[in-house]
């Protein structure tokens, strides 16, 4: 038993002779104790340039970490400072006015002068069943729909779309009795909130104004609205273009900051000057080769 000791102690006593010759040939001599504890502040100013530190010297050379003004954390924060200053403004409205955006998330419309719409609901159904615009539309948006009291909304149903929002034409008001009227659809994909905002029926203008809130729409836009207009052949220009200025600025005052489109069958009318800053998107012949039919929108190249 004495001897298997004696052989244990001998081995620890080798094994402790060649760690410390191998220490003294790589230049490191071991500390003066044993066990060497490295506290957190000590750890901590590891970190700072080698002239501000007293404890290095003590410590491995495997695990010193030397610093020097060149090699220093500053130079990298300045780049990552640097870095930040060439960012550009971020937001959807920002990148909107960059005109960078290929996926702008505003609504996708199919504007027509319908010419009643009671006898083509079944054609309308059928290009929404066989019809990828047709389907995916935010919007259907129709003029001179020539609707009546007698035309129930369960009759214009159409599937994938809610109840058509209608304003049909007073009689009473414009002296009329054919013809006329607005209707718009909404998709129940895009949208389920719709808020009627102005109704406008005389003898000069038809108007209907609507506020939807898509179930996806940037914080930037707190809703968008959309107006539908048909002014007749025959109507005063000078006296539609006041109400659908008057119009806007009511929408104005209600939310400046959402999107606001118009569109519709404006035939004579044009609302270039009376729309300031709005955008005027279709730029095709609709109707013997001229462009009746127009749209106009606060987000240029939408």
């Amino acid at each position: 038993m004495m001897d298997c000791t004696r052989i244990l102690w001998i081995m620890v006593f080798l094994l402790y002779r060649m760690i410390y010759f191998f220490s003294l040939s790589s230049g490191y001599s071991l500390p003066d104790t044993q066990w060497t504890t490295y506290s957190r502040d000590l750890l901590l100013q590891l970190r700072l340039q080698s002239d501000q530190v007293v404890f290095t010297e003590k410590l491995p050379e495997v695990i010193q970490r030397k610093h020097t003004p060149d090699h220093s954390d500053s130079s990298h924060h300045k780049k990552k400072v640097t870095r930040r200053g060439k960012k550009k403004k971020a937001g959807v409205r920002a990148r909107l006015k960059r005109g960078k955006v290929k996926h702008r998330t505003l609504p996708s419309v199919i504007l027509t002068n319908i010419c009643s719409l009671r006898n083509k609901t079944d054609e309308l159904q059928a290009n929404i069943n066989h019809m990828y615009e047709y389907r995916t539309a935010s919007i259907l948006a129709f003029t001179e729909t020539w609707l009546n009291e007698n035309d129930s909304n369960d009759a214009l149903h159409i599937d994938g779309f809610g109840s058509p929002i209608r304003l049909d034409r007073d009689s009473v008001l414009t002296g009329k009795h054919h013809g006329g009227g607005v209707c718009i659809y909404v998709n129940t994909h895009w949208c389920s909130s719709v808020v009627v905002r102005e109704e406008l029926c005389n003898p000069d203008i038809e108007l209907l104004a609507i506020s939807v809130r898509p179930f996806y729409l940037p914080r930037e836009f707190p809703q968008i609205f959309i107006i539908l207009v048909y002014i007749y052949p025959k109507a005063k220009a000078s006296a539609a273009t006041e109400h659908v200025k008057n119009t806007m600025n009511r929408l104005e005052s209600v939310s400046p900051d959402a999107p606001k489109f118009l569109m519709g069958d404006l035939n004579h009318c044009s609302l270039d000057k009376t729309l300031k800053g709005f955008d005027q998107y279709i730029d095709c012949s609709t109707r013997f080769g001229k462009t009746l039919d127009k749209c106009y929108g606060s987000i240029l190249n939408a």
